[in-house]
């Protein structure tokens, strides 16, 4: 299947109803996850016959992604029972082989690393400083020695993240940067769409 297609079977996913804007409940656009997986899976090999596990998996995009890049175990794993919702008839749709679990995530059901790779589009960190980090952290601690994590974070904190990456003992690297186009989604917003920088990074956890 071709790049664009996978794009067009995306954009046809169900998305937020009624986003909450205290979870930062953004979409991620369908070009922007296609690209994102085929990287994981066409340049570093982290997605087929891997665990794999969303965090803040929302309606399912990126779940829905990887499925079509060849992964065939996936958990998506979110706080909001509504996006949880929509992110079940996505997966009816489009037949995914998704576990779908309900966990904030500071209190996610796992003792110790259980996946192989994490990839996530987690909250940018707008209204609640910091948690984009606490995503971050989730994510190191629940993947395996040597296994990856892919994750989108906005381009202004790129040297800060550089730093608790390497606490962490973490190899880590940017592939790559998008422009964000977010519509008029809440009503403080004033502009009809707004472009935000995002770097894709990978995370290497060192064994």
């Amino acid at each position: 299947m071709q790049l664009w297609q996978i794009e067009e079977l995306l954009a046809d996913l169900k998305t937020f109803e009624n986003p909450n804007i205290f979870w930062e409940q953004y979409t991620t656009p369908p070009h922007i996850a296609a690209f994102l997986v085929q990287i994981a899976e066409n340049s570093f090999g982290d997605l087929k016959g891997k665990l794999v596990a969303d965090l803040g998996c929302g309606t399912g995009m990126l779940c829905a992604a990887m499925h079509y890049f060849g992964a065939n175990s996936i958990v998506g794993i979110d706080v909001d029972e509504s996006a949880l919702a929509i992110a079940k008839v996505n997966t009816i749709q489009c037949g995914l082989p998704v576990e779908l679990l309900q966990s904030n995530i500071t209190e996610l059901p796992f003792n110790s690393a259980v996946f192989d790779t994490v990839v996530m589009n987690p909250p940018f960190g707008t209204r609640r400083k910091g948690i984009d980090v606490v995503f971050l952290e989730k994510a190191i601690e629940i993947v395996y020695p040597g296994g990856s994590i892919y994750s989108l974070h906005k381009t202004c904190t790129r040297s800060y993240l550089y730093r608790k990456i390497l606490q962490r003992k973490c190899e880590g690297e940017v592939l790559g940067k998008f422009i964000f186009n977010l519509s008029k989604t809440f009503a403080f917003h004033r502009m009809e769409s707004m472009d935000i920088e995002v770097d894709l990074w990978r995370l290497k956890r060192k064994k």
